[in-house]
């Protein structure tokens, strides 16, 4: 285990083998394990084939598959919505996402604040590494390309997303002032563009 920038753990000691070589990280898919263990997860995976990016739990985040490869996460899609359909077109999701799971059992809708903090500090650290800002046009949760999968993982991209921007960094910030200086700069235009008319 390794202590990353922020404090953000990562766990290595589950790496898996399921994956294809290279991605392109330009979303965020977020899953459930519909399991209480981590260890249960892993061993589920392993008997069927798959993985995810990463797995979190407890605060910990657990890399299965880094962000830079494509985890075999989000299968066969069926019955994409409108947004997913926008977004990937005919792509394999897989090769287009990290696949991020929170280790929840069925019907969990709330995630403890330590597990959304732990994905927030994920996301950040992927986005700077990857080059990618994650925000509500890009963090799918997996019932929107497999419409059989379970809702509450919609609940889940939504905690995350009131995480993400109660947790605006510099950049944001910065990027919120430049706006605000334009439109008061074309506020003062208009007023004398109007001036100069009434003349």
């Amino acid at each position: 285990m390794k202590v990353a920038k922020d404090n953000m753990k990562i766990n290595k000691k589950h790496l898996s083998n399921n994956y294809w070589s290279g991605n392109d990280p330009s979303s965020i898919m977020l899953h459930t394990t519909l399991g209480s263990t981590v260890i249960g997860a892993v061993e589920t995976l392993k008997a069927r084939g798959l993985s995810y990016n990463y797995l979190i739990s407890g605060g910990v985040v657990y890399e299965l598959v880094n962000w830079s490869n494509s985890a075999w996460h989000a299968g066969v899609t069926s019955g994409m919505n409108l947004r997913s359909r926008a977004f990937y077109g005919s792509r394999n999701p897989n090769k287009h996402s990290v696949g991020i799971a929170f280790v929840q059992p069925l019907g969990v809708k709330a995630l403890p604040e330590m597990d959304i903090d732990a994905c927030v500090l994920l996301l950040k650290q992927i986005g700077k590494e990857s080059g990618n800002r994650y925000n509500a046009d890009n963090i799918f949760y997996h019932k929107e390309v497999t419409s059989y999968k379970p809702e509450q993982v919609k609940y889940y991209r939504e905690q995350v997303l009131e995480a993400l921007v109660g947790d605006k960094d510099d950049k944001d910030v910065g990027e919120k002032t430049r706006l605000k200086l334009m439109i008061q700069l074309l506020q003062l235009r208009i007023k004398l563009l109007l001036l100069q008319l009434k003349k």
